[in-house]
């Protein structure tokens, strides 16, 4: 593992969840001991459904030397988890196999993104990693193009989570369905232009001249380079706090499985302004599923000692604490940002947001609108102090429970 603090402090149960959360037999014969000195069953695969790596543990569990050590009805609701991510899978593949081959008769070309490239590429078995709706990206001179194709293949853009409007002037997807809720999403890039994610200098256009070619549900297209789709990876953690497994673990598979470029991608993270959020990632990942991270690129990528501490609970309190003692809001995300400059014009813009924006957050409109610049800094203000005292009691909690 790359981080002893980290796993001396989770459970057998948590211990053995990380060593199966994995394709490879590597971890297994570390789990054996656990398996035979009675397991809170329901614990584990509580929080293996949770982390979304319930079809990994199947997959390992069945791999074990002793099989009789793992209940029958253990075995069957993972199994049963197994089945039902491979039939979701199926359904949505086959409405991504329908869309590319649109795209490709339209000449636009696709990149496909996160879990619909994962499952098939990385993966390889579409039941082990779930995804609840496709990722796609286009040019965004393509763009025009691409949502008359939705139009033709029956998607309609729901307006209620992705307004057309506010998207193209501060997102990057547009967020479409068709019969039964299935979900595809299109991008044109990577990071919104919005929050912490505006900062980021990253060149879509030299995304698109390194991406290859693949074939996902049997259609030719295009995925992200190894070292573009780890970048990918890294800045979609922050965007949902860090709390499940399974988005780690698809890190550690990139790593494990890629001849990677380390010395490009922190040349890369630096240009592009994202070594916190590569850090991070990267550092996250090794910490909880010991993926060899050379640890030059990690010093290399290191934040400042202050804002490591802000950030290391995480990954130690990510399986005994879903929701995460420390909650990965706005005031933290600051720290994501790498330049001194642009996080004074972030922390300007979160205290004193548009007018717009104050309306809507407080629901109030016309002159009383204003009042909220005074109403909205006071009131962040509480919420960070209640932030550092939950911290500070978690890094309390750890000290005291861990002395004796």
């Amino acid at each position: 593992m790359g981080s002893q603090t980290c796993t001396q402090l989770l459970s057998k149960e948590d211990l053995v969840l990380l060593h199966c959360a994995r394709t490879g037999d590597a971890g297994l014969h570390n789990i054996n001991d656990a398996l035979g000195s009675g397991l809170d069953w329901k614990y584990l695969t509580t929080n293996a459904l949770y982390h979304g790596v319930a079809p990994l543990l199947y997959r390992s569990l069945e791999r074990i030397d002793d099989v009789s050590l793992v209940p029958e009805r253990v075995i069957a609701v993972l199994r049963e988890r197994y089945y039902v991510t491979l039939a979701r899978n199926m359904i949505h593949y086959d409405e991504l196999g329908k869309a590319l081959r649109m795209f490709a008769d339209s000449g636009i070309d696709v990149i496909v993104l996160k879990g619909g490239a994962l499952a098939e590429t990385v993966y390889r078995d579409i039941g082990l990693r779930p995804f609840a709706d496709v990722d796609i990206m286009v040019r965004e001179d393509d763009l025009k193009r691409a949502k008359e194709v939705m139009a033709e293949i029956g998607y309609i853009l729901d307006e209620r989570i992705s307004p057309e409007a506010h998207n193209e002037e501060f997102g990057c997807d547009l967020h479409y369905v068709i019969n039964e809720g299935h979900v595809l999403e299109i991008h044109w890039h990577i990071a919104r232009r919005t929050g912490n994610d505006r900062y980021t200098k990253i060149r879509i256009d030299e995304l698109w001249e390194r991406a290859l070619p693949a074939k996902v549900t049997d259609v030719d297209t295009l995925v992200l380079s190894p070292e573009d789709l780890l970048l990918h990876l890294c800045i979609h953690l922050p965007r949902h706090r860090y709390n499940r497994l399974i988005w780690f673990c698809d890190i550690a598979e990139v790593v494990r499985q890629s001849d990677l470029d380390w010395d490009y991608l922190a040349e890369t993270a630096r240009r592009y302004r994202t070594m916190a959020y590569m850090y991070y990632g990267l550092r996250f990942t090794d910490d909880l599923l010991g993926c060899d991270v050379p640890a030059h690129v990690l010093e290399g990528l290191k934040p400042s000692r202050f804002e490591r501490k802000m950030f290391e609970s995480i990954s130690r309190d990510l399986l005994p604490d879903k929701k995460n003692i420390l909650q990965v809001g706005p005031m933290l995300k600051l720290f994501l940002i790498d330049r001194t400059m642009d996080r004074f014009r972030y922390l300007w813009e979160y205290l004193f947001p548009p007018v717009g924006v104050l309306a809507r957050s407080y629901s109030v409109s016309g002159v009383k609108v204003y009042i909220y610049y005074i109403v909205h800094p006071f009131h962040l203000g509480v919420k960070s102090v209640r932030l550092l005292v939950t911290i500070a009691n978690s890094k309390i909690r750890i000290i005291f429970g861990s002395g004796g």
